[in-house]
């Protein structure tokens, strides 16, 4: 918080303040994350770090992820996956206000400048597998 008067509203005691939020590398990854164990549908968050959980809830602002009617599940949107895909950039920064998104700052960011990598669908994934060696390697690393 700065040192600025904060406004206090007469009706309901709230803080009067817009947040800016940054399209982090961690909101990108828990995105990506996301995406990749629930296919487009429907899920809980699992498997992803205590910082990716507790801003997850970010990626609303951005209209990257939507909340589920389901108590704890979400699903990715259309942008999501467009924005996952480099189809479409999305604004670097999100200002709110009380928890909704009122406007954007900022030049369009796409995933892979964000992370460092390109997303890659299960498809793409799998066909990149590789046979795991000899059939004495697969047994050495059982007996490890």
């Amino acid at each position: 918080m700065t040192t600025k008067e904060v406004k206090i509203c007469a009706y309901c005691s709230g803080k009067m303040v817009n947040y800016t939020h940054t399209l982090s590398r961690i909101l990108a990854v828990s995105l990506e994350k996301f995406a990749f164990y629930s296919m487009g549908k429907e899920a809980k968050l699992f498997n992803m770090t205590l910082s990716e959980t507790t801003n997850f809830q970010k990626l609303r602002y951005w209209g990257l992820v939507r909340k589920c009617e389901r108590s704890g599940y979400w699903q990715i949107t259309e942008l999501g996956f467009r924005f996952l895909y480099r189809k479409a950039p999305v604004p670097e920064k999100a200002i709110t206000f009380r928890g909704k998104r009122i406007s954007f700052d900022g030049p369009g960011r796409f995933f892979d400048k964000l992370v460092g990598h390109r997303y890659q669908r299960r498809e793409e994934y799998a066909e990149q597998a590789k046979p795991a060696g000899t059939q004495e390697v697969a047994e050495q690393l059982v007996l490890a």
